[in-house]
C-alpha cells in the first residue's frame, strides 16, 4: 500500500535499517549450523541461570555446606 501511495505522489521510498527479531533470524537463513549453535549457547545460559536461581532461592549451597560440614565433623569423631 505505501508503494502504490508513493508512486502516485512520485516519491521514492528508501529503507535506511532494518532492525528486530525477524530480520536478525533472517540472515541465517541458509546457515543451519549457526543457528543450531545459537539455541545452544542460548540453553546453556539458560540452564546456568537456572541452576543459580536454584542455589539462590531454594538455598541449594547451604545445604551442600552443611553436608560438608557434617561429614568432616563425622569424620573426625
Amino acid at each position: 500500500q505505501l508503494r502504490r501511495l508513493a508512486q502516485k505522489l512520485d516519491c521514492e521510498i528508501t529503507v535506511e535499517r532494518k532492525s528486530g527479531v525477524p530480520f536478525f533470524v533472517g540472515r541465517f537463513r541458509r546457515r543451519y549450523a549457526l543457528l543450531v549453535g545459537l539455541a545452544l549457547a542460548v540453553g546453556l545460559v539458560l540452564w546456568r541461570f537456572a541452576a543459580f536461581l536454584e542455589v539462590l532461592l531454594l538455598g541449594g549451597a547451604w545445604s551442600v555446606l552443611r553436608f560438608a560440614r557434617r561429614s568432616a565433623a563425622a569424620r573426625l569423631t
